[in-house]
């Protein structure tokens, strides 16, 4: 919306630096992409771990536990899994994933907070904390 409403009060008064709110807009909507992008996935699991987007799979031996964590922001409910892992995160990945590069400037769903561990945000994705949380510990290796 702020790329259309720059582009088209630049035509009107035909002052070049309302180009600047229609590139502030675009770069808005490409950094919050993957959130509407509905064909790639954020997070998957399957029988090869725990999918991450741009990192690849995280083999389902080298975690270690999985807790769901809800916090508040005003009146926003936050939920993040958090994923802690047997050893360090680049020793862990069973199938590593080479994303393009322009997708490195866009939004991830998930960080890593230290060697061993990785938060990823729940509340940015399309599934029911608890459902989601129970089918992860199932995968999990007892």
């Amino acid at each position: 919306m702020a790329a259309a409403l720059g582009v088209l009060l630049a035509f009107i008064t035909d002052e070049p630096w309302f180009l600047v709110l229609a590139a502030v807009g675009l770069g808005g909507a490409y950094y919050y992409r993957p959130y509407v992008e509905s064909k790639r996935p954020q997070l998957g699991a399957n029988a090869d771990g725990l999918y991450l987007e741009r990192l690849g799979f995280i083999a389902w031996a080298d975690i270690a536990d999985i807790q769901l964590f809800e916090t508040s922001v005003r009146s926003i409910q936050l939920q993040t899994l958090k994923i802690s892992l047997n050893r360090p995160l680049k020793e862990t990945i069973s199938k590593p994933e080479k994303p393009n590069v322009f997708r490195y400037l866009m939004a991830r769903c998930w960080r890593r907070t230290g060697p061993r561990s990785v938060d990823i945000a729940i509340h940015s994705l399309e599934a029911n904390p608890d459902n989601l949380l129970a089918r992860l510990r199932s995968f999990l290796p007892r």
